[in-house]
C-alpha cells in the first residue's frame, strides 16, 4: 500500500469550493483494499497537508494514478518513501496538525517539551537583548563581545544537548568511543531534515533568510557548520579566537536551537502561538520549510471507510470524525 505525491490541477465536483486546487496544490493519495483516497496540501510555509478535506471513493478499474488523473488532474506524480500511516520518532513532517496526532506519532513527551521551552525562551530573550544595543546590518552581524560568546557557547551547548539526545535514542556510540563529535552528528542531519527549516527577522529585512544547516557535509563535519565552528574555536581558546564570537555566528545558533526544537515536538507549538513561547517566535519571525522532500511526509491510514456507494466521491474531515488508526512508529535510520 504505497502513497504517491503529485501536483492538483483541479478540484472534483463533491468538494464545494472549485478552486480549491489553486490554494491546496500540493496532492497525496493511496488505495486501501477497498478505497481510494485523497489529501491536499499547501506548497509553501510549513506545507501543512489538510486531513479535513479527506476525500474518497469506492474502488473500481482504475489504477490509483488513474483515479488522481481523473479527478484531480494530477501532474508529476510520484512515489512516496513511506506507507501510510508510518512515522518516525521524534522527527516532525507536515502531516502532523494536531497534538494528539504529534504525540502518538512523534512519541514527544511533554514535560520534556515544556522544559525545553523554558531553555530556548532564554536563550531567545538573550538575543534580543543582544539586538537592542547592536543592529545586524552587515557591520553589527561582524560585532564579537564577551556577551555575545556567552549566548554563543550556550545555544551550541542546547543543540549539542539535542544532537546527542537523538544519537543515544537509536542506540548509537560515538565512533572514538569516548566523546560524540560532528562526526556523528552530521549523520542526523537527513534523516532529520534539518537543511529544509528556514527562518528569517520580521523586523530585520535586511538579514538574509537564516539556514543554519544548509552547508553542513559529512566530508567536513565541523567546518562546513561554520557557527558551531566558531563556537569550537572560542570556547577551547578564546585568546586566539575571541573574534568568531560574532552576532552572526550567536543568531545561527539560537535558530539551530528552534529547528531542532521544530523537528523533536513539531513547530505547531509556534506556529499557533498558544502560550508565550510561541508567541515570543511570532512576533519576531518567520518559518518555512524550503526544498522540502514531500515524498517524505507521513499520511494517516484510515479506518475502515464508511462511504461504499459505487461511483460517489466523499469529502469529508478525516480527522475530526476520528477515523485515522494510531501511527506506526519507528525509530530514525542513522
Amino acid at each position: 500500500m504505497n502513497c504517491i505525491y503529485f501536483k492538483n490541477t483541479k478540484s472534483p465536483p463533491s468538494i464545494n469550493n472549485p478552486d480549491v486546487h489553486l490554494t491546496l496544490p500540493s496532492g497525496y493519495a493511496y488505495e486501501t483494499a477497498t478505497h481510494f483516497v485523497h489529501f491536499y496540501g499547501l506548497n509553501h510555509g510549513l506545507h501543512i497537508i489538510s486531513t479535513n478535506m479527506t476525500s474518497t471513493e469506492l474502488k473500481n478499474d482504475l489504477t490509483l494514478e488513474q483515479w488522481v488523473e481523473k479527478h484531480f488532474g494530477a501532474k508529476e506524480i510520484e512515489s512516496m518513501n513511506i506507507k501510510p500511516g508510518q512515522s518516525k520518532e521524534w522527527v516532525w513532517r507536515p502531516t502532523l496538525f494536531y497534538y494528539n496526532e504529534i504525540e502518538q506519532a512523534m512519541r514527544t513527551d511533554l514535560v520534556d517539551r515544556m522544559n525545553t521551552e523554558k531553555v530556548l525562551r532564554l536563550l531567545i530573550e538573550k538575543l534580543h537583548d543582544l539586538l537592542s544595543y547592536i543592529e545586524p546590518d552587515e557591520n553589527g552581524l561582524k560585532v564579537y563581545s564577551h556577551r555575545i560568546r556567552e549566548l554563543l557557547i550556550l545555544a551550541c551547548t542546547e543543540v549539542e544537548n539535542f544532537w546527542q539526545a537523538y544519537l543515544k535514542r537509536n542506540g548509537i556510540s560515538p565512533i572514538n568511543s569516548r566523546n560524540y563529535t560532528t562526526v556523528d552528528y552530521v549523520k542526523l542531519c537527513n534523516p532529520l531534515f534539518l537543511k529544509e527549516y528556514e527562518f528569517e527577522f520580521r523586523n530585520y529585512t535586511h538579514i538574509p533568510p537564516i539556514r543554519p544547516f544548509s552547508s553542513w557535509d559529512a566530508a567536513s563535519p565541523t567546518k562546513s557548520l561554520p557557527w558551531f565552528d566558531a563556537y569550537n574555536s572560542t570556547k577551547h581558546d578564546r585568546t586566539s579566537h575571541f573574534n568568531k564570537a560574532t552576532l552572526d555566528n550567536a543568531i545561527q545558533a539560537v535558530i539551530a536551537n528552534l529547528i531542532m526544537y521544530s523537528v523533536k515536538f513539531s513547530p505547531l507549538a509556534i506556529h499557533h502561538g498558544l502560550d508565550n513561547f510561541g508567541a515570543l517566535i511570532n512576533l519576531n519571525m518567520n518559518y518555512q520549510l524550503t526544498r522540502t522532500d514531500h515524498k517524505t511526509y507521513y499520511l494517516p491510514l484510515l479506518k475502515p471507510i464508511p462511504y461504499n456507494e459505487p461511483g460517489l466521491m466523499y469529502t469529508f474531515k478525516s480527522h475530526d470524525n476520528g477515523l485515522h488508526e494510531l501511527y506506526d512508529v519507528s525509530q530514525i535510520i542513522i
